[in-house]
């Protein structure tokens, strides 16, 4: 437990529901979280990159010790150990991003050992009914869009998860099979970041990046329409504006006074 930063042997302890509740000036490596909903988890915290509070929920790197062609229950609860090459696991990301509303950064390294990334000012991933189908918002960045491109044979985005056992692209093949890893394909890839020896994504390094890792922060605003996609789906922002239910509620409370009141004055015969 001594490699564990925020590890308490007490069980009244109240550990953060992601890296972003960290206080700031900690430094990056293994803490607990304890999601709003689910088990307590051991991840890989980022206190560095931009700001900080970076959950790692993925991370590889080229002729990796770590079986990525793995089946749908191992990338269902996760593999590998935080402190490397790991997946964190589709249904802890799952409760994670349906606790409050997530951004996404995708850490690349070129062929040229060059770090590159692309965000994505929103990111969750439904349940496992849905198969863990990803959803991603507007991109920015330095490494190009291979996630969210109008390529219909290659959009990631709103893709069901799919590994060799369990086939859910739009490929007559079978993509994760033939990839030799779990990803959100469609037929078949403009990215693959969880494989052994082929880490692919588009137009950075097709089959040769070095490293990539994969990780999620509460996003800090929620646009009007984003707000009232992200609510749709059932997630919070985090914090952002009020949203309308909210005001919608306490009008509908007031009126509810108002009227009880009004009512209790009327003489009664």
């Amino acid at each position: 437990m001594s490699e564990i930063l925020n590890y308490s042997p007490l069980d009244s302890v109240v550990y953060p529901e992601d890296c972003d509740g960290i206080p700031w000036g900690q430094q990056s490596g293994l803490y607990i979280i304890q999601p709003a909903v689910g088990h307590r988890l051991v991840v890989n915290c980022d206190m560095k990159k931009s700001g900080g509070g970076w959950t790692v929920i993925q991370r590889n790197t080229y002729n990796s010790r770590t079986n990525w062609n793995v089946p749908w229950e191992n990338y269902k609860r996760g593999f590998g150990s935080p402190q490397e090459d790991h997946w964190l696991g589709n249904q802890p990301v799952h409760l994670l991003t349906s606790q409050k509303h997530y951004k996404v950064r995708f850490v690349l390294q070129d062929a040229s050992g060059i770090e590159k990334f692309a965000d994505y000012d929103s990111f969750s991933l439904e349940g496992e009914l849905s198969c863990f189908r990803l959803r991603l918002g507007q991109y920015s960045g330095t490494a190009g869009d291979a996630l969210t491109t109008d390529e219909s044979h290659a959009m990631h985005d709103n893709m069901k998860f799919s590994t060799y056992d369990k086939d859910n692209d739009r490929s007559i093949a079978n993509c994760a099979s033939r990839a030799g890893g779990g990803w959100w394909y469609d037929n078949c890839r403009f990215a693959n970041l969880n494989t052994k020896t082929e880490i692919y994504w588009q137009g950075l390094c097709p089959g040769n990046c070095k490293s990539t890792a994969i990780l999620i922060k509460p996003s800090n605003f929620c646009e009007e329409d984003g707000g009232a996609e992200v609510a749709s789906k059932g997630v919070g922002c985090s914090r952002g504006k009020v949203p309308g239910w909210y005001f919608n509620s306490l009008l509908n409370f007031a009126m509810l006074v108002t009227l009880t009141t009004f009512s209790s004055k009327i003489p009664q015969y």
